[in-house]
């Protein structure tokens, strides 16, 4: 499956929430990280930073359907942060963030494998 989602990172969702609790915010917020990322351009990003010997095979949507791996299609989203900037609270563009959480997961790996 190759379709954009909103993502948020759990490190910037964890500051975001810190904020509106500090700034006293009070309804709904969209606690998403800007921007959307495609799931193929996730499998790139892990593959740069944490294991170029990484494979997998693509499904379309239509068959997870068809091979009755999924029940119903899925619900993909692109979310918008509006009020936590409304507010003074900004998380990181996406391709920031998640290449940053990306980074940070491929040392952590490289330490278990390390001696």
């Amino acid at each position: 499956i190759n379709v954009e989602n909103s993502v948020t990172i759990v490190e910037d969702l964890v500051a975001a929430v810190i904020g509106v609790i500090e700034k006293r915010g009070t309804g709904v917020f969209h606690a998403v990280n800007p921007g959307a990322m495609r799931h193929r351009d996730l499998i790139a990003l892990y593959e740069e930073l944490v294991d170029p010997t990484h494979t997998n095979e693509w499904i379309e949507e239509k068959d997870l359907l068809a091979q009755c791996l999924v029940a119903k299609t899925r619900s993909n989203n692109i979310m918008q942060n509006r009020r936590l900037p409304e507010i003074g609270i900004h998380m990181r563009p996406i391709g920031v963030a998640l290449r940053d959480c990306m980074e940070k997961y491929a040392r952590e790996v490289n330490k278990v494998e390390s001696p």
